[in-house]
């Protein structure tokens, strides 16, 4: 709290022109920017996909370009907004950070340690976290002004309902593949000639076996046991070196000018017995905890700067300091309580010490393997004696090509080694590889499978069932066409569909969403320009596997006015988002059309 809402600067800033990485219409986004972005972005993807996202779609090099996309569009709505004279205040920052639950601990209290501990993790300071929040809330100001006052005039408004809500009478018949299976056939000639039209297809890339060792921190892990006596031997060390630090339940009194004066007030008050809870919320510029008194919860002494936590630890239970000096500004110290840290039992510490020593274990095996991996696969004959002599498992991969194959043949490190000259051509085994850096792998050919166009025999079935269905396709539109053309010349729709035993349909009144109604064929009916003159507009319509239709189009319903007024507020409001973020996009394309970017 006293670093966060005090604003106090870091003491370990870096010149931000020495880590420049881009510079927008002149200013500097640093090198930690960006490793801030790409940490951020890591995180989001992690938390979205969990395991399944492979490990490469995670590395600096993939994530950095993006990361540094969106810090460049994050720059130009800052500055944009900056332009615009839109602000963010201290106290709606200050109210932010404490209400964050990220922030707060089991009680739902602000918690000083986890905010600083989860600052550190991403390589903010209590500041430079607040300029971040403090553009964010400019930046949703800027969105919110443009996407906020998109609107639909009345026109568009009846146009877009008349699109969507209007409906169609229609008929139809349908011609499906059964109609003339008996007439298809399909000749040597044919199947010769798409064969070699199509050789590209039925082409087999080249394919390559390779042997590979893998070789892993998590993969040595569960090899290790670990006995009762090593358990009971650390949990003694770890005892021994238990810091029984106690946790002071604190308050304090904040000036943060050095203003004697109101030193001087303050100390004089507490002196004549007022309350130090009401001292604290009328002259404490800790905006964070005045309200409450001046309270900061429970913290240990290492929680705050040397001075004020000499003077903490010096104070009884209930008992007051005098003034006491830190970077922040001026303390007055309160020590409401005081309790100590007793250390976990042994069997609630079991199971994090069992993988921490077996974790230390492989990592401690991962580093030495790995050196003797690289000096034993070099000019191996065989990854099989490799393994065996590692107390590791040669496995094979089988044929792959160069999309890939399954499980750690999915890497895209892993399928480049295998298609390597020095794999493939020299017939050596690869470098070690490293997936991730607590995951390596060596490999080496078995077997190689040049690329082959796969003879006719092989593929004549495909290409047989191939050209049936193009063939039945043809003779269906033919059909379709014919029929077509008869009602236009004023045949009855129904009358073709009765005497050639068609199935026949006839609706009214369908929207655009009718579940009784094939819905590719539903949405061909609604691209369809309308019936003019009084006649039918008729068409023929493929339906892909399931044939054609020849449909007789005879009226379109545009009522308009039939809408419900509610329905109509909501869709006018939909479109007014729609437009609104339209006009955003638009915004952000211009901004980077006219910025002077510089990478």
């Amino acid at each position: 709290v006293l670093f966060a809402i005090s604003g106090a600067e870091t003491l370990f800033n870096r010149d931000p022109i020495e880590q420049s990485a881009v510079k927008v219409n002149g200013e500097t986004l640093t090198k930690l920017d960006v490793e801030r972005a790409i940490a951020n972005r890591r995180q989001q993807m992690q938390e979205r996909y969990g395991d399944s996202i492979p490990a490469q779609f995670l590395t600096d090099d993939q994530l950095r370009g993006p990361a540094i996309d969106s810090l460049i569009e994050r720059a130009l709505l800052i500055q944009a907004a900056e332009r615009a004279g839109l602000v963010a205040s201290d106290a709606e920052l200050n109210k932010a950070i404490l209400s964050t639950p990220a922030f707060q601990n089991e009680a739902g209290v602000f918690d000083p340690r986890r905010y600083q501990s989860l600052l550190s993790n991403f390589r903010y300071t209590p500041s430079t976290y607040k300029k971040a929040i403090g553009e964010d809330s400019v930046i949703n100001q800027l969105t919110a002004g443009v996407v906020d006052t998109g609107f639909v005039s009345p026109n568009e408004l009846d146009f877009i309902i008349s699109l969507n809500f209007q409906t169609r009478d229609f008929t139809y018949l349908t011609l499906n593949a059964d109609l003339v299976r008996d007439k298809v056939s399909i000749s040597e000639e044919d199947i010769e000639a798409f064969y070699s039209a199509n050789s590209a297809s039925f082409t087999q890339p080249e394919q390559v076996a390779v042997d590979y060792i893998e070789l892993s921190v998590d993969g040595l892990i569960d090899s290790i046991e670990v006995s009762e006596e090593t358990l009971r031997q650390q949990y003694a060390q770890n005892l021994a070196n238990f810091q029984k630090d106690p946790q002071f339940h604190v308050a304090h009194i904040l000036i943060e000018s050095n203003d004697e004066a109101k030193i001087k007030e303050v100390s004089e008050k507490l002196a004549q017995g007022e309350s130090f809870e009401e001292v604290a919320r009328n002259f404490s510029d800790d905006l964070g905890s005045k309200d409450d008194g001046g309270d900061l919860g429970y913290a240990t002494a290492s929680d705050f700067p040397d001075s004020f936590a000499s003077a903490l630890t010096a104070l009884a239970v209930g008992e007051v300091s005098a003034a006491v000096k830190t970077d922040a500004g001026t303390h007055f110290i309160k020590k409401i309580a005081e309790q100590g840290v007793e250390p976990p039992s042994f069997e609630d510490e079991r199971e994090r010490l069992s993988y921490q020593i077996r974790r230390e274990s492989a990592e401690s095996q991962f580093a030495s393997l790995l050196l003797r991996l690289k000096d034993l696969s070099y000019n191996a004959e065989a990854l099989a004696e490799v393994a065996t002599e590692l107390g590791l498992e040669a496995k094979n991969t089988g044929l792959i090509s160069r999309a890939g194959g399954q499980g750690i043949a999915a890497q895209s490190a892993f399928v480049t080694a295998a298609f390597s000259e020095e794999v493939l051509v020299d017939g050596n085994a690869s470098d070690v590889i490293e997936l991730t850096p607590n995951r390596v792998v060596v490999l080496k050919k078995t077997q190689f499978k040049e690329s082959y166009l796969r003879p006719l025999e092989e593929v004549r079935e495909d290409i047989v069932a191939s050209l049936t269905v193009t063939k039945t396709q043809e003779l269906l539109a033919e059909q379709a066409q014919q029929i077509q053309a008869q009602v236009e010349a004023g045949d009855s729709l129904q009358a073709i569909a009765e005497e050639q035993q068609l199935e026949f349909a006839e609706h009214q009144k369908v929207g655009r969403s009718y579940p009784s109604v094939n819905p590719q064929l539903l949405q061909q009916v609604f691209a369809m320009s309308g019936p003019e003159d009084g006649k039918p507009h008729v068409k023929a319509l493929p339906l892909g596997q399931d044939g054609y239709a020849v449909v007789a189009l005879t009226a379109v319903h545009k009522d308009v006015d039939a809408l419900p007024q509610d329905q109509r507020q909501a869709i006018a409001m939909q479109l007014n988002s729609v437009y609104g973020r339209s006009e955003l996009r638009g915004l952000q394309a211009y901004l980077h059309e006219v910025a002077k970017i510089k990478r």
